[in-house]
């Protein structure tokens, strides 16, 4: 797969709040920086994730209907074969 195509993985898995999709986009090296919680390892993510999917339904409810984060404003940078992103 190319870089491209990991990275919309990883966009999907974060639509869709779906962790494990967000890690089989992720190499084994992958660090997630939260400003708030600072670097998550990718054997950390998974309680991260989980974390977070809490507080997400702690404030919207239960109920909530649609995508668990709309990602708009990506911007990407790659650099000898490391592909950077950031999104709004």
């Amino acid at each position: 797969m190319r870089a491209a195509d990991y990275l919309g993985s990883y966009a999907e898995g974060w639509t869709n709040g779906d962790s494990e999709t967000i890690l089989s986009a992720a190499s084994d090296t992958f660090v997630f920086d939260d400003p708030n919680a600072g670097n998550i390892t990718k054997a950390e993510f998974r309680d991260y994730f989980a974390g977070l999917s809490e507080a997400v339904a702690s404030i919207r409810g239960n109920d909530h209907e649609g995508p668990f984060m709309e990602l708009s404003e990506v911007v990407t940078n790659e650099d000898q074969g490391i592909l950077t992103a950031s999104c709004w």
